[in-house]
């Protein structure tokens, strides 16, 4: 394969800070930011894909600054709306709403735990307007979102309106340090919720039964370590589950089988890199792997490493994009 990579230059965050994270949302037409200042951003890509009027770079929708360091971003499913949540260094969440008219404006508050929120997801929107939290205290908060009575309409175009948030869930996901990452499994109709959260050994897989979350398998690492990302594949086309993690610089590939409650994982391979892989994603069909990679001791360049299985089901590296010297993790 012969990518492509674009560069789409961003403006610097106007209080000094470095972008900490950014998220896509699920069509790929908007962007969030978020920096160590504090500032949120959020920016217009449909004039930077590929169709239409592609080339073009971001235009910039929103921009707001917290009170504290932003340290992760993550979009709600497209199903449920413009909704964007932001996490910060002492434990909150903001949630920002769009509206009709274009605008944006609060979305709610949510309080997750006494550290910093280390990662955000929602879940599927066939459960409707859930989001997971992990936190630097080791546990995951999940929460649920519904418009509040005096929410106001989404034609306004300030934004949305607020939402109410009500904590469904707390999950002890490592008793021995923080909780650095989450992944939820996607919807399947007959399949219960169930999600993937970082433990002190690897990560930990939990199933929602009986109006309780439940330990239902292990991702144990290598060298009995936390997972640093996680993700979990579509399960399209095959009879049993795969999951991703980052642990150190390797990125693992397992495969889970069993019913829902009680998985069992076994390891498919383990891939090598340069440098700290800090995210994994499978793509839309969960045959292809991407894996992002800081750059090496050794001064190789920050990169993004894809995956794909052979004829013989092995994972094998089959391309790989190098970023610049000053190419930010995010």
């Amino acid at each position: 394969m012969d990518p492509v990579a674009k560069v789409m230059p961003l403006p610097a965050d106007d209080g000094g800070g470095v972008l900490t994270d950014c998220a896509y949302s699920q069509a790929g037409d908007r962007m969030a930011t978020c920096s160590s200042s504090g500032g949120v951003r959020i920016w217009d890509c449909s004039s930077t894909s590929g169709g239409g009027g592609g080339g073009g770079e971001p235009q910039l929708l929103h921009a707001e600054k917290l009170s504290e360091e932003a340290t992760k971003v993550a979009w709600a499913p497209d199903e449920v709306g413009p909704i964007c949540a932001v996490g910060t260094a002492r434990g909150g969440v903001r949630v920002l709403r769009g509206g009709l008219g274009g605008g944006w404006g609060p979305g709610g508050k949510l309080a997750c735990g006494r550290g910093a929120v280390r990662d955000l997801a929602f879940a599927p929107a066939q459960h409707g307007l859930v989001l997971a939290a992990a936190s630097e205290d080791g546990c995951v908060y999940i929460h649920e979102g519904a418009l509040a009575p005096d929410g106001g309409s989404s034609s306004s175009g300030g934004g949305g309106g607020v939402l109410a948030w009500t904590l469904l869930s707390k999950i002890q996901a490592n008793d021995a340090g923080p909780c650095a990452c989450l992944a939820w499994r996607p919807f399947t109709a007959g399949v219960p919720p169930l999600l993937l959260a970082a433990s002190a050994r690897g990560a930990k897989a939990w199933c929602y039964h009986s109006a309780a979350w439940q330990e239902s398998g292990e991702l144990e690492s290598p060298a009995a370590a936390p997972a640093a990302a996680l993700h979990w594949a579509s399960t399209l086309g095959r009879p049993y589950e795969l999951a991703a993690a980052a642990f150190g610089s390797d990125a693992a590939i397992f495969r889970l089988d069993g019913a829902p409650r009680a998985l069992r994982a076994a390891r498919l391979a383990l891939l090598p890199h340069p440098g700290r892989v800090w995210r994994v994603e499978f793509s839309g069909r969960g045959n292809a792997l991407g894996a992002s990679v800081e750059g090496g001791g050794s001064g190789s360049p920050p990169e993004v490493r894809l995956y794909m299985p052979d004829l013989g089901g092995s994972w094998c590296g089959v391309s790989r994009v190098a970023g610049g010297a000053d190419a930010a993790q995010a």
